[in-house]
């Protein structure tokens, strides 16, 4: 959009929602991209090294710690050295005030219940910065904003 000519490629597991971003696409609301179906866990395999930048929204806490692992694992092989991965997900309990803390658990069970996701609160016991760390990664800074939080990190 600025110009820069950049090649964008998203993924996602679902038809439903790949078609809406085409949708969007022949509307001129989102830049050219190449849209696949594909299931994070298994990328390309000649997609390694290849990405300046990767990006996840609101996936992690959608897998089981091993499918979780397995998708880090995936983004950072097809990551440039130097590149940034930017993971954008829910807050997790950690990023609530202490003095709130018990009114957060209380909201996030309520969520994952309510939402019928089953591991979200598995996920919220992860320790992102750890799982980031021991892939190779640097982590740059994290930021939480209402209910979601943003790691950055460097291959």
């Amino acid at each position: 959009r600025q110009g820069r000519r950049h090649h964008v490629t998203g993924i996602d597991l679902s038809p439903t929602y790949l078609k809406l971003g085409k949708l969007l696409q022949t509307l001129g609301m989102r830049p050219r991209a190449d849209l696949l179906q594909m299931n994070a866990e298994s990328l390309r395999p000649e997609w390694t090294d290849r990405f300046d930048l990767v990006t996840s929204i609101w996936l992690l806490h959608e897998l089981p710690r091993p499918a979780t692992e397995r998708v880090l694992d995936e983004m950072v092989r097809v990551l440039k050295p130097g590149g940034r991965l930017l993971l954008m997900d829910s807050w997790q309990l950690d990023d609530v005030p202490q003095e709130r803390r018990e009114a957060g658990q209380a909201i996030q069970r309520f969520f994952a219940r309510y939402f019928n996701e089953p591991y979200y609160l598995a996920y919220q016991r992860l320790d992102i910065p750890a799982l980031l760390t021991a892939r190779g990664l640097k982590v740059e800074r994290s930021e939480s904003w209402f209910r979601s939080k943003l790691w950055v990190a460097r291959k």
